[in-house]
């Protein structure tokens, strides 16, 4: 009965999102399918039912106008279009939007065939009045089914041959009345067609706009999250920042489960800047950030960079023991990458690390500034001690526990 032509190019006029098919672009019509498909099949559905009531009562004028053939009008309503169009309508709903819209397509069609066959089957003189039908059918289509616009052109341009080719055929029409016929026909297509255009065009117009409005607040979203996580990382190390660690500081501290603390700070840091240079300083940075987030992988641990050469650990719900294990880790790992340190005056020669250790049981009243005192006591113990090693804090804010080597 018909091909498809209208071969999909990619062709969207700058700004739309669709082309002079009205049809989006791929990733546009993916969005679309998914917000409206679900109304569009409701839609059809609605429609059809509503369209075989109107189809039916044209029984009765059919009584009226076609009273030779008046049987066959109501086999071929009843019969056959009313149960083939139920069959569709369950069809449609369950196959994709693409042999949706061709099976409607279809359905159409062939609806229109019976009223425009019994007009010229028919040869009682009222038959005549009955081609004002056909126009009613043709808006139904076009405007309250309202086919997507590429098969609109094609369902008006399959009734226009195929009316044209009734009237022609049609043995008891008069030249005048095959012109006036065919005038009607052809005006109605046009008017049809223009109005499903418009439709359409504001269709596609409508999502477009909603579409650009939902891609803006997504980009906006997206750029403010960037923008988060770029003030919270340190630009350097790649690393949590200070501020970064403030935050997860306050949230964790506030909690009841145990926190454990590791302040570290690279031992004589400004004079490996001064012997090779800032560069290699950053690089030096960049080697420990590396090496800590390797120790320090895991659940509720977090690393961060407060400041120059000085690093944070700070990690939730974790033993004594196991912060003990982590720190000798840490200050192991430092140690092993035997980094050339020349600025060094102590005979070591390599990058080491300071770290002070402290942890508070679960439950414990503390405040934030207290933890990190302690912290900080305890790494000032660890550089006194020679450095190269990490100490711990006793859990008490006066207090330090006797000291731990690694």
């Amino acid at each position: 009965m018909m091909s498809w032509p209208l071969s999909r190019v990619e062709t969207f006029p700058a700004g739309t999102g669709y082309d002079r098919l009205l049809r989006f672009a791929p990733a546009v019509d993916a969005k679309y399918e998914t917000e409206q498909g679900q109304d569009r099949r409701q839609h059809i559905a609605r429609m059809i039912l509503f369209g075989l009531v109107l189809y039916n009562v044209y029984n009765l004028t059919a009584q009226v106008l076609l009273t030779d053939i008046f049987v066959v009008s109501v086999i071929l309503r009843v019969g056959i279009v009313t149960p083939c169009s139920l069959v569709l309508i369950v069809i449609i709903c369950r196959v994709g939007p693409v042999w949706r819209e061709r099976l409607l397509l279809l359905g159409l069609m062939n609806a229109y065939l019976p009223p425009l066959g019994l007009f010229w089957w028919s040869r009682v003189p009222s038959a005549l009045l009955s081609f004002n039908e056909l126009t009613l059918v043709i808006v139904f289509a076009t405007v309250l089914v309202a086919l997507r616009f590429r098969h609109a052109i094609l369902y008006t341009a399959f009734v226009l041959c195929s009316t044209l080719i009734a009237l022609m055929t049609k043995a008891d029409l008069t030249v005048h009345q095959q012109f006036a016929f065919t005038i009607q026909i052809l005006t109605a297509c046009v008017f049809c067609l223009f109005a499903n255009h418009h439709r359409e065009v504001q269709r596609c117009r409508d999502f477009m706009l909603a579409h650009r409005a939902s891609h803006r607040a997504d980009s906006a979203e997206s750029s403010n999250a960037r923008m988060t996580a770029l003030s919270l990382t340190d630009p350097l190390t790649g690393i949590a920042n200070r501020r970064s660690f403030d935050r997860m500081m306050q949230s964790w501290v506030a909690d009841d489960t145990s926190v454990a603390l590791m302040m570290i700070d690279i031992d004589h840091f400004k004079l490996y800047n001064d012997s090779l240079g800032h560069p290699a300083g950053d690089a030096c940075l960049q080697r420990v950030a590396s090496v800590l987030l390797a120790a320090a992988d895991g659940a509720g641990v977090r690393v961060a960079r407060i400041g120059g050469e000085e690093f944070a650990i700070v990690a939730r719900s974790m033993s004594v023991a196991r912060a003990k294990a982590l720190a000798t880790r840490i200050v192991g790992d430092i140690r092993a990458r035997a980094d050339p340190h020349p600025g060094r005056m102590d005979g070591v020669g390599v990058v080491t690390i300071s770290l002070g250790l402290t942890v508070t049981p679960a439950g414990a009243p503390f405040d934030r500034a207290g933890l990190m005192t302690r912290a900080d006591s305890a790494l000032y113990d660890a550089k006194r001690a020679g450095r190269d090693c990490w100490r711990m804090a006793g859990d008490s804010p006066r207090a330090v526990s006797l000291l731990y080597t690694a």
